[in-house]
């Protein structure tokens, strides 16, 4: 079996769908995003969203990267933690949300992270020759073009312990374990395994993964899912699930995509976190659709920077009010 062809045919799909701790996003294939679930700090607050080609969900947080390499957050961005403030970030190609941190990958290999950095989860300066990302509760994952895995954070479960991985295609952070597929399909995992979450190692033809708070998930190349870990919810209880194309798992709830563009979900459905049964047309950005987003936002992404250069509104060009606001006098917007 191919797996490495199983994994490209998959790869776009595995940004399309995410999951937070009492919400679920997904990205259809016009750019736009939907949001269910618990709402309180806007972290739904997606349907103004437009040219989306990526999506990440935090606990209480939304990340969208545009096709122009810029990115958008909703939500929660309170107690000096600034999730949310992505705002002069470009050139990004990847993103990654945390519990209260946030995480892209930039297109020359580098890693960027706004967040409090209690744990130091955003010291990713030094990291070179990263190709993607993943971002747990404390900590956060790396893994380079050699295959191999850097993490920083919070350690306190050993779920930093990625030294020793070899031949890593994908990766996923949990609240307390790390997970990595191999090349050959099985997968390892450090970290937590008070709820069994690390016990993967019976796993085969594996092609994508992902972690929850006490879970962990393994999409197979035939479209079925297996989990291990914490089922308190009924979060493991994807047995029954075919023609998969990409997971996702958040604090207690897991949500799979289907190759139609619908999107199943088992485990806690407080708030009505996954209540996607009406989704449609989740899936990835057509090519062609994606490369028109990507130039005429890259047009706007200059005009605005040249509007921001000569003090003005970035987002009409308009005078803004005076010495003391950033409120455009024309569209009314803070810049």
């Amino acid at each position: 079996m191919d797996l490495a062809k199983y994994r490209e045919r998959i790869a776009n799909c595995q940004n399309c769908i995410s999951a937070g701790i009492y919400h679920t996003i997904g990205l259809k294939t016009d750019g736009t995003v939907v949001a269910v679930g618990n709402n309180e700090n806007g972290q739904c607050d997606t349907g103004s969203w437009r040219d989306i080609v990526a999506i990440a969900a935090g606990t209480l947080h939304t990340i969208g990267l545009k096709a122009d390499g810029t990115v958008v957050a909703v939500g929660n961005n309170e107690n000096d933690a600034g999730q949310c403030n992505t705002g002069s970030w470009r050139d990004i190609v990847a993103v990654a949300a945390g519990t209260v941190h946030t995480v892209g990958l930039k297109a020359d290999g580098t890693v960027v992270a706004v967040e409090n950095n209690k744990a130091g989860q955003c010291n990713t300066g030094s990291w070179r020759d990263i190709v993607a990302i993943a971002a747990g509760t404390l900590h956060t994952v790396g893994l380079k073009t050699d295959s191999m895995v850097v993490t920083v954070g919070n350690n306190e479960a050993g779920q930093c312990n990625t030294g020793s991985w070899r031949s890593i295609v994908a990766i996923a952070a949990g609240t307390g374990h790390t997970v990595g597929l191999k090349s050959d399909g099985t997968v390892v995992v450090v970290g937590n395994n008070k709820d069994g979450q690390c016990n993967t190692d019976t796993w085969r033809d594996i092609v994508a993964v992902a972690a929850g708070s006490a879970h962990t998930i393994g999409l197979k190349a035939d479209g079925t899912v297996v989990a291990v870990g914490s089922n308190v919810a009924g979060q493991c209880n994807t047995g029954s699930w075919h023609d998969i194309a990409a997971i996702a798992a958040g604090f207690a709830h897991t949500v799979g995509l289907k190759v139609d563009g619908t999107v199943v979900a088992v485990g806690n459905n407080e708030a009505g976190l996954y209540n996607t049964g009406s989704w449609g047309d989740i899936g990835p950005v057509p090519e062609e659709k994606r490369r028109t987003m990507e130039e005429e936002g890259k047009c706007r992404l200059e005009q605005s920077d040249k509007w921001v250069s000569q003090g003005l509104c970035k987002y009409c060009g308009g005078k803004l009010g005076g010495l003391f606001t950033k409120k455009c006098k024309s569209c009314g917007k803070v810049n």
